[in-house]
């Protein structure tokens, strides 16, 4: 599928909150801005697991119905666009400049939707399914478990447990991961073929942390977020982990409420030069 004719605008939870939940003048002018300019809204199935976080349903279907009203696209996962990456990478030895593009969005969010096990749902369905007290609550559980990860992660590279072998071997299982695993597009590698495109990756790892832009952006704004041992991991950080990293590299435009991740990004972009991509950290930035 090839890009619309719009450029591309890819906006966390949070900034989407602001505009259409809370009404802020000046974050609706924002966006009202870039979608006047042709910018065409990036959706994640994540942005949706968000909004049925809040208060209560009628808030979160209300959020929901507003921002569907803007017609998004919806963007695939990261593991698969990072996987496609990763094959294109193998497939084409690492010639500088060949790694194709992935496909990076689907106008349909039931052909992206993962988390549902299975089902079948429209968005709307989806928030309605998450807004659910019960799920609410297993989601805070889920949340707050990773939350302890992130920061045993964090205190451990800041007290030099996490040696160079352990960061090489974190290197290759998520290679290993990624092409075992293939993608919705792409059948996964097995055996023989497998051992040695994880080789060649392994071997060849600055090479692709140059051709391969998402998989090297996670790569950047994790070393970024555990470079501060004294900040506690927020249940947000991993969704803006993961869902930052799969459209920063392939998107024109970010907006992000989070200063944090705004200085991440930022991180990133100096680490991955070939990603060009504007970023907005508020409405007063970018109206300035």
């Amino acid at each position: 599928m090839k890009p619309p004719s719009q450029k591309l605008l890819y906006a966390d939870t949070q900034s989407l909150i602001y505009a259409y939940e809370k009404d802020e003048p000046t974050w609706r002018l924002l966006f009202e801005q870039h979608f006047a300019s042709g910018h065409c809204l990036v959706l994640t199935e994540e942005n949706l697991f968000e909004f049925a976080q809040s208060p209560t349903p009628e808030i979160a279907l209300s959020l929901a119905r507003r921002v569907l009203e803007l017609k998004p696209v919806w963007l695939r996962s990261f593991i698969d666009i990072q996987a496609d990456e990763v094959r294109g990478f193998f497939e084409n030895q690492g010639r500088t400049g060949s790694v194709p593009a992935p496909e990076i969005y689907r106008l349909n969010f039931e052909e992206v939707s993962q988390i549902a096990d299975g089902q079948v749902l429209g968005p709307i369905q989806f928030v309605e399914l998450f807004s659910s007290a019960p799920a609410k609550l297993k989601v805070r559980k889920l949340r707050q478990e990773h939350v302890g990860v992130l920061n045993t992660l964090t205190r451990s590279t800041a007290s030099g447990n996490l040696t160079k072998g352990h960061l090489d071997l974190a290197f290759r299982s998520a290679i290993l991961a990624r092409l075992e695993r293939g993608s919705d597009l792409t059948s996964p590698l097995i055996d023989q073929r497998l051992s040695e495109a994880v080789r060649f990756c392994v071997k060849n790892r600055k090479w692709l942390l140059r051709e391969c832009p998402s998989f090297a952006a996670e790569h950047h704004l994790s070393n970024y977020r555990s470079s501060s041992p004294k900040r506690n991991a927020r249940p947000s950080d991993s969704v803006d982990l993961t869902t930052t990293v799969a459209a920063l590299p392939y998107v024109d435009t970010v907006i992000t409420n989070d200063g944090f991740l705004y200085a991440g990004l930022e991180h990133v972009k100096r680490n991955v030069t070939s990603i060009s991509t504007k970023l907005i950290r508020n409405p007063s930035q970018y109206m300035a």
